[in-house]
């Protein structure tokens, strides 16, 4: 689109500054100061068609801003897409880098779980095996009992049998003392040695358990620096690049100002030397264009 088309050339109209930075306001009154000087001739063809062409410019204006706003949108659109597939793509990543930080203590409690099997496993066997040596025991008396009983039985006097039968029973009784006293030795051992052995699984579990903590936080702390420091600089290249467009639509600016008074000038010359205002424009502006061999505006 060139001047001719519109009042406002496409390349001055700056989406972001217009519709976020309240320059539409101000580039509407712009719009209005640069017809605010016609003064409509309907009393000749060439007057009316300059109001007809004025008008077409006002509207030319009009699409070059709806434009802009459109093309500022459908960005605005395809950025919200982007970063929604960012997101995702970081929620599934940053899932599977806690699983992966987290395996070493999920393999270990799925280990724990196993050897307190075994261990309840190994306290069942031996409290069997410890029940099994009890009723042995008990078997074993009952048949002393009896080979006893089938002695006595032999005894031709009641004295001769009572003194034996009292003889049996003390022995069975010293007997019955010595094998409870050897079961109470064995079960306080076994239930030292299961407090010696919980104690130090505990302790190696509790210090195995800091360690994979430690790891974690670890870990964690460094993929947060490490996503802080992504994050800071793409903040960064994101303000640059800003300060980089803004640093060359000032330059844009500034060079179709001094354009802008360069052409003004000459128009000024011309019209001052006797050639109408009109022709000095179109003269300036083939210049402009490169229509005219030999001859150009050194800005």
């Amino acid at each position: 689109m060139t001047t001719a088309q519109a009042l406002i050339p496409i390349e001055q109209v700056n989406g972001i500054e217009l519709f976020t930075k309240d320059g539409l306001p101000a580039l509407l009154t712009r719009i209005e100061h640069e017809v605010a000087g016609f003064v409509p001739d309907l009393s000749t063809a060439a007057g009316r068609k300059e109001i007809a062409a004025t008008a077409y410019k006002v509207a030319r204006s009009k699409t070059v801003i709806d434009a802009a706003g459109k093309e500022l949108v459908s960005g605005w659109k395809n950025q919200a897409k982007e970063v929604d597939l960012a997101r995702r793509q970081a929620r599934e990543y940053l899932d599977n880098l806690r699983d992966r930080i987290r395996q070493p203590l999920t393999d270990y409690e799925a280990e724990q779980l196993r050897k307190a099997e075994d261990e309840r496993l190994a306290a069942e066997l031996k409290a069997t095996e410890i029940e099994a040596y009890a009723e042995h025991d008990v078997w074993l008396r009952e048949q002393v009992v009896k080979e006893k009983e089938a002695e006595l039985a032999k005894l031709q006097t009641a004295a001769e049998r009572a003194a034996r039968e009292e003889t049996i029973r003390k022995e069975a009784e010293e007997q019955a003392r010595r094998e409870a006293a050897k079961t109470i030795q064995r079960e306080r051992q076994r239930a030292e040695q299961a407090e010696r052995d919980a104690a130090a699984a505990a302790e190696r579990e509790r210090a195995q358990a800091e360690q994979a903590e430690q790891d974690k936080q670890e870990a964690v702390e460094r993929e947060r620096r490490r996503a802080s420091e992504e994050a800071e600089a793409i903040e960064r290249e994101r303000l640059q690049h800003i300060e980089d467009e803004k640093r060359a639509d000032r330059h844009r600016a500034s060079d179709r100002e001094i354009q802008r008074r360069v052409n003004s000038a000459i128009v000024t010359a011309f019209v001052t030397e006797g050639i109408p205002e009109e022709t000095a424009k179109i003269i300036v502006r083939l210049v402009v264009s490169g229509h005219i061999p030999s001859m150009e505006i050194r800005y």
